[in-house]
């Protein structure tokens, strides 16, 4: 990636998040995210800092998408009121079902 990236560059990133709520409650060996050949690598929130400061970007904003609850989908309304509410928590507590980056490349433009 980062030689596809001009120095100033951005890099929109999302993988899997092992901390998500679903891994913890299912745990890893339940957890459908692990499905050869996609997503065969997991990364920490902090593994993926190290590797991108390593390949010259660095974090501009950190965050986690929201992931899909269904034990919150079986009672919530029709407005789906409910599981904003939970999206948002999970969001807030950085426990969605992907990491979610905006990096920018560091060094000077050429």
């Amino acid at each position: 990636m980062a030689s596809w990236v001009r120095p100033s560059g951005h890099l929109v990133l999302t993988t899997p998040n092992p901390a998500c709520i679903h891994r913890r409650v299912l745990g890893l060996e339940r957890w459908s995210m692990v499905c050869p050949p996609h997503h065969i690598n997991l990364f920490t929130r902090q593994g993926l800092e190290e590797l991108l400061a390593r390949a010259g970007f660095e974090v501009l904003e950190y965050g986690t998408l929201s992931t899909y609850i269904n034990c919150v989908r079986r009672v919530d309304t029709q407005n789906l009121l409910l599981r904003r509410a939970a999206f948002r928590l999970l969001k807030a507590a950085h426990l969605g079902a992907d990491h979610f980056m905006i990096c920018r490349k560091v060094g000077p433009l050429h």
